[in-house]
């Protein structure tokens, strides 16, 4: 099963069902992050990270994957070449609001930004 780990930050947002999905950086070997229908164990480390042991807090399934580039003016499917809205983006993703978003991709892996953008909702959710 593939682990997607996050920080503790975004534990409650997923388990609220609010974050829905995860922009990671692109494997070296060209691999995928993660494919569609495939289970995802979500986990955070229990104490300082690669020093103490993961807790899985939820199992997911991919529903779906794409290339994304986040940029200062947004974020943008690459295969598509179409901006993604900056609100219902950051939300998804786990912020409050686009800056804040932007800032933490900005501070984390500086910008612009390729990734994959990796979504795994709930069952219950719509999306």
């Amino acid at each position: 099963m593939n682990v997607i780990i996050f920080q503790n930050r975004f534990e409650s947002p997923i388990m609220d069902g609010v974050k829905n999905c995860t922009i990671r950086q692109r494997r070296k070997d060209g691999r995928p992050r993660a494919k569609e229908g495939e289970p995802v164990s979500l986990r955070v480390w229990t104490g300082a990270p690669y020093r103490s042991k993961q807790r899985e807090f939820a199992q997911r399934t991919v529903k779906f994957t794409f290339p994304v580039r986040v940029s200062k003016n947004g974020i943008v499917r690459m295969d598509l070449g179409c901006q993604l809205s900056h609100k219902e983006m950051a939300r998804a993703l786990g912020f409050e609001s686009w800056r804040e978003a932007r800032r933490w991709y900005e501070a984390a892996h500086g910008l612009p930004f390729d990734g994959d953008l990796v979504h795994f909702p709930a069952a219950n959710d719509r999306i």
